[in-house]
């Protein structure tokens, strides 16, 4: 009789509206994905994700050292740059990105080798077997995150067509849809199905009163996927709180979370133990370009949510509603309001902090896929408001903010929304337009900034010199000297201090009487440094900087530099290379270059010639000009 009943239930169950929406969404996905299949997944930020799976499981070499990467890059062409691998403090190359990720895509790579094994492809980690089985994963986590979320908006929202109706505002009206079927893959649908199993375990725990060994499974899983997620951990104090005593009360504490850490310990211990064995130390921090990282008190919230170019609410408004619902929850459970709003805030606030806020190619804000999970919540809040207060606007909401996102990520795909360029007149003016952009539509972008290669030089008829710097060791401006105090200091302590001024030389030089000597133990010229702010006032500018160099009795080899300098760091670094023989005389190096986005107005664009061999050489009349373009593009 039992038995009876629960298959009975069951069926009633599959009759609901919010499991018909579950099945509607993973069709529409799987359509979506098939008419948008990647050529290869196994590329760009996807390849650094997945290196671990081959490099252990196929090759045995973890620590990239043997040459089977190099050829891998040759055959399938994963990226033009191999920025996924950065130094340790030892030396060796680190995969930039967590272990997270290949821990979640495990089986479907084994699915992938088996596969290959099989057939004519090459089990060689790369191979369309692994391709198709890594999307194919990607897709059934989405498919497997909604139907735990329709199991947790469940318990909050009674009346099933709520859920139903949230569920396909998720799916529709959000980058969920983008980031399902075009950028398929990315960390972000992996963690929106994490944060919705996440939340169904937190459920269950509340129940029995205590967190579980599988919530610290689940939390240590999102960390080593996105270092970031560990902003969900105020969320879970606030819901279970510090086991009936003060935070400070560590025994208690401890005793009370013991089950948590003990899930979360060895996932988290998978990654130390990798960087133990790569980096030579268990804590390593991979995002070290001085160009990027976190801008803790500048944060750029008005940008991340409402810009032209990324901003989440203005490409995702259906995301309003979960604004509206958070007080309903409140209402609810003030216990889960709370806890939803200091995720929500802190969230928002971390990824805005990030300095290139707008998270490189993608439709919308990518960084907030993974958040929908906990923002269904008052989203549903939100939706079922409205359902009882003003029925026809709901429905009008979600139905055209669906067909926004529908249409926009329809014309991202075509190019007509740009991936990462976007500005006021380009989105207005290519709001309606559905055929690819001509170079009037693309002149409304910004700048196109090359991640390879040196961009080109614009034509001189369209660009105007607006600063103009000069080096040419006539005076000590510019070169560093040491105060006579250091120099006392550093002679008592048997120590040596180069003051550049130093190597100023009144017998070799091109012009007027003075030239700067570069040898292997001084072997940089004193920098030409501009703050940018005083560069230009525009997005970007065009800089041209040149050197003269005179080898002495045997070649040297030099290279002019053109940097910017962030805290002491470089980014968007660029070398000219020549070789200089004796018979030559002075022979000029040059160097064009188009600004990076630049992290701060008071990062300085630095120059200066190397040195690269230590052989003698004179180094004179070093310059930087800079330009801008008359009619600049993205205004």
């Amino acid at each position: 009789m039992q038995k009876r009943i629960k298959t009975k239930n069951k069926l009633s169950q599959l009759t609901k509206s919010s499991y018909w929406a579950v099945l509607g969404a993973a069709l529409f996905y799987a359509i979506s994905l098939a008419f948008s299949w990647p050529n290869n997944v196994l590329s760009w930020d996807i390849f650094g994700y997945y290196l671990y799976l081959p490099a252990f499981f196929i090759h045995g070499d973890i620590g990239l050292q043997q040459p089977w990467i190099h050829e891998v890059l040759t055959t399938y062409q994963n990226s033009e740059t191999f920025y996924q691998l950065v130094p340790g403090a030892n030396g060796n190359q680190v995969i930039k990105y967590p272990v997270g990720w290949a821990l979640l895509n495990l089986p479907f790579f084994f699915i992938g080798h088996l596969w290959a094994l099989l057939s004519e492809y090459p089990a060689d980690g790369f191979s369309k077997p692994y391709q198709w089985s890594i999307v194919i994963g990607s897709y059934a986590y989405v498919v497997c995150g909604l139907l735990v979320l329709r199991r947790v908006l469940s318990t909050f929202i009674k009346d099933d067509k709520i859920v139903a109706l949230t569920l396909i505002a998720i799916t529709l009206a959000t980058n969920l849809l983008h980031a399902t079927a075009q950028a398929t893959s990315m960390s972000h649908t992996y963690l929106f199905t994490l944060y919705a199993v996440l939340l169904y375990f937190i459920q269950k725990d509340l129940e029995k009163g205590s967190p579980s060994w599988r919530v610290g499974v689940i939390v240590g899983l999102m960390i080593v996927s996105r270092n970031s997620e560990i902003v969900l951990l105020p969320m879970l104090i606030v819901l279970f709180g510090w086991g009936g005593g003060k935070w400070y009360q560590l025994p208690l504490v401890i005793r009370y979370w013991k089950h948590v850490l003990l899930g979360l310990a060895p996932v988290v211990l998978i990654q130390m133990m990798y960087w133990m064995i790569t980096a030579g130390t268990p804590i390593f921090y991979s995002y070290n370009n001085p160009g990027e990282g976190f801008d803790w008190l500048q944060p750029h919230l008005i940008n991340f949510l409402f810009s032209f170019r990324k901003g989440w609410l203005l490409y995702t408004p259906i995301m309003l509603l979960a604004f509206l619902g958070i007080r309903k929850l409140w209402s609810y459970d003030a216990k889960w309001g709370k806890a939803v709003t200091i995720f929500t805030v802190l969230n928002i606030y971390l990824l805005s902090t990030w300095t290139t806020w707008w998270y490189a190619a993608s439709f919308g804000q990518r960084s907030m896929v993974q958040s929908y999970a906990v923002l269904a919540i008052p989203l549903a809040f939100g939706i079922q408001w409205l359902w009882q207060k003003q029925r026809v606007v709901l429905i009008l909401s979600i139905v055209l903010t669906s067909a926004l996102n529908l249409f926009q990520t329809w014309q991202y795909r075509m190019g007509i929304i740009d991936q990462s360029r976007m500005t006021q007149r380009a989105y207005i003016d290519h709001f309606w337009r559905t055929a690819p952009l001509d170079e009037k539509g693309k002149r409304k972008l910004l700048m196109h900034r090359s991640a390879t290669a040196k961009e080109q030089w614009p034509e001189a008829s369209s660009i105007v010199q607006v600063k103009h710097a000069l080096q040419s060791f006539e005076s000590d401006s510019g070169i560093i000297v040491h105060p006579l105090w250091k120099r006392k200091i550093a002679g008592i302590l048997g120590k040596q201090v180069n003051d550049k001024r130093e190597w100023i030389t009144d017998s070799v030089s091109r012009t007027g009487v003075q030239g700067f000597k570069v040898v292997d133990e001084m072997a940089f010229s004193p920098a030409i440094r501009i703050p940018y702010k005083e560069i230009t006032e525009l997005a970007y500018a065009w800089v041209e900087a040149s050197a003269w160099v005179k080898s002495g009795p045997t070649p040297v080899d030099v290279s002019l530099v053109v940097t910017f300098t962030h805290n002491g760091g470089n980014y968007h670094y660029q070398t000219a290379d020549i070789t200089v023989n004796p018979e030559e005389g002075w022979k000029e190096i040059k160097l064009q270059y188009l600004t990076p986005e630049v992290r701060n107005e008071n990062d300085e664009l630095t120059v200066y010639v190397w040195n690269r061999n230590g052989q003698l050489a004179w180094i004179d009349d070093v310059q930087v000009a800079v330009f801008e373009d008359i009619n600049p593009v993205g205004q």
